[in-house]
């Protein structure tokens, strides 16, 4: 359905449903463990990506894994 045709109720209560996916997304990414480790990481796939919550932990998996062999 085109937003033309919500009527400005529905236009309201549909803005305000996606501002909490949005929310609830960027809160599960800087939640994560790793994102303390990695701001800039977190930061870019927060605003810069569209990837959902589990999708970036599988990234953040996968960074923390090179950062450890980096170190040892």
């Amino acid at each position: 359905m085109s937003a033309s045709y919500l009527s400005p109720q529905a236009l309201a209560e549909a803005t305000e449903a996606a501002k909490r996916e949005v929310e609830a997304r960027i809160q599960g990414i800087y939640g994560h463990e790793s994102a303390k480790a990695l701001p800039a990481l977190a930061h870019h796939l927060a605003f810069k990506t569209d990837l959902t919550v589990s999708e970036a932990r599988e990234i953040f998996a996968h960074a923390m894994a090179d950062r450890r062999k980096a170190i040892n």
